[in-house]
């Protein structure tokens, strides 16, 4: 099984302990973050197929990103709002077992908490350059949506477009927050990204399924390298764990076919975003 590669699949970084009846907010906050671990924990190990270790890899994602953007909206009504989406996004994943359409949902969820975290994020730390740069992430993005006009293709071109998106989100994200250091280390990542994707189009021998398949994995792959980035800037404990996990990836994740290999990019990434949300929360 996928769970059989050595990727350190159970080793996540702990929020901390487990809420008490009586604790306060911060301790309730806490307590989310750790029943969404628990609940991907106990689910990756009744799970093998690689469609269904997608899935709940990118739905813990998404929520995890779903509640740090309720957690850091100043306004009141806003943060209500995030939750409100947060728990009918959680309510959804009861009431369909087509992994590819909940997969898509998770994937426009991810997309509109990173968006709004970003945008914090650069709003905060007075960034102007970043804060021009996501108008014209988000503006790329919807244009490239609404111009899918092609039922059969749209799931695969949306796919792509959103994953191709929340790589420039999180190279915003990773930027804002640490600054100079981190230009060069995502530069590295995107230029890498970008070789793949240009020899992917390249390629002639690819029918058209097949090539989009392998630009969505060069994106997710792409987007996981700069979520561990991420991961530099809260410093160790955190940083020193999340480093071990992605070695793992990299030394795990290339040994296996198509689907699987995907599927532990995102349960990596899982490991590294349950941590990285709730220390971007409480930070």
């Amino acid at each position: 099984t996928a769970l059989g590669c050595g990727l350190l699949v159970l080793a996540l970084v702990s929020p901390g302990p487990t809420a008490r009846a009586g604790d306060g907010p911060a301790d309730a906050l806490r307590g989310e973050y750790l029943r969404l671990k628990e609940r991907f924990e106990a689910l990756v190990h009744k799970n093998s197929d690689p469609r269904i270790l997608s899935c709940l890899a990118m739905e813990t994602v998404a929520l995890s990103w779903t509640l740090t953007a309720a957690q850091l909206t100043e306004d009141e009504e806003a943060r209500q709002e995030w939750r409100r989406k947060a728990a009918d996004f959680e309510a959804s994943w009861k009431e369909s077992r087509n992994w590819e359409a909940r997969q898509m949902a998770a994937l426009a969820v991810y997309y509109d908490a990173l968006k709004e975290l970003a945008l914090y994020l650069v709003t905060q730390n007075q960034r102007s350059p970043l804060i021009r740069e996501l108008a014209e992430i988000q503006n790329q993005t919807q244009e490239r949506l609404a111009a899918l006009t092609d039922p059969g293709d749209a799931t695969l071109e949306k796919r792509i477009i959103l994953s191709g998106a929340l790589v420039s989100l999180t190279s915003v994200t990773v930027r804002s927050l640490g600054g100079a250091p981190m230009e060069q280390p995502v530069e590295v990542i995107l230029n890498n990204l970008m070789l793949k994707i240009e020899e992917t189009n390249r390629r002639v021998d690819l029918h058209y399924r097949a090539k989009m398949t392998l630009l969505y994995t060069a994106n997710i792959k792409g987007l996981t390298a700069l979520v561990f980035l991420l991961g530099q800037n809260a410093g160790p404990p955190l940083s020193g764990e999340l480093a071990l996990i992605h070695r793992s990836l990299n030394q795990y994740g290339g040994h296996h076919s198509l689907p699987y290999a995907n599927s532990l990019t995102w349960v990596a990434q899982a490991q590294a975003t349950l941590p990285l949300a709730y220390w971007l929360a409480t930070h």
